[in-house]
């Protein structure tokens, strides 16, 4: 019989004389009362269990292996503890101020109680778990309700016998080593790219064939008689032209 009152998170927690931890060997499991524990009014809790049959005090392994069960969803992973000195029966009244064995009133913690803790409370042939939550300031003090732990016949609830504290405490997982962050190098600007104009075609270049030298072509040397015969006609024809004149 579980029932469940969300109101915050936090957690933190010191140590005890008995744990819990999941995946130790089960314990015998309790067995469910009448009464269901949140029937118990003026009290302000996260959540609660029970209410379930026999003393709290000669059940603790499988209180502790109950309350990973009920609460583990709310906690998550981590390890239950217990000591019989912190009742409020033991020498001393534990960690408790006093030991009322009334129905109903205020339970108050020798120092403040941070984060999450349960405190069983057991009236009559049975006991109930109630879930509170100190957070980082802390709770001094607790309103208690025996309604939703055991009624008689009537249906009035039982006066208180004891109250039991039990402390949580979470695992702590190891911190992720993250990868050094490189920065990326700044990003230069290119300038723009200038286009290049097309290349025109040259014609191709004509080769002018070589020059031919022409050879010269021999110079004729009159003949003696031809040069003889020239100079004698000239002669007569100067003769002449003096006789016309």
């Amino acid at each position: 019989m579980f029932s469940i009152k969300r109101l915050s998170t936090a957690a933190a927690f010191t140590g005890g004389l008995m744990m819990f931890v999941p995946g130790m060997a089960e314990a015998a499991s309790l067995t469910p009362s009448g009464a269901s524990c949140s029937n118990a009014t003026g009290m302000s809790f996260v959540a609660c269990s029970g209410s379930w049959q026999g003393n709290d005090s000669n059940q603790i392994p499988a209180i502790l292996q109950q309350l990973t069960t009920d609460f583990g969803s709310i906690l998550g992973e981590g390890a239950w503890n217990y000591s019989g000195a912190n009742k409020s029966d033991a020498a001393g009244n534990g960690i408790f101020t006093s030991n009322p064995s009334s129905t109903s009133g205020k339970l108050t913690f020798d120092t403040v109680q941070k984060g999450f803790f349960v405190v069983s409370l057991k009236a009559a042939n049975a006991f109930s778990f109630y879930l509170f939550d100190g957070g980082d300031e802390g709770l001094l003090s607790i309103d208690f309700n025996t309604l939703g732990t055991s009624t008689n016949n009537n249906g009035q609830a039982q006066g208180l016998s004891h109250a039991s504290f039990f402390s949580f405490a979470p695992t702590v997982q190891p911190p992720v080593e993250q990868p050094p962050i490189f920065e990326e190098p700044p990003v230069v600007e290119q300038p723009p790219v200038v286009e290049e104009p097309p290349v025109v075609e040259q014609p191709p270049v004509v080769v002018a064939p070589p020059v031919v030298e022409q050879p010269t072509a021999p110079q004729s040397v009159p003949e003696p008689i031809t040069v003889l015969g020239t100079a004698i006609a000239m002669g007569l024809g100067f003769s002449n032209k003096r006789r016309k004149d």
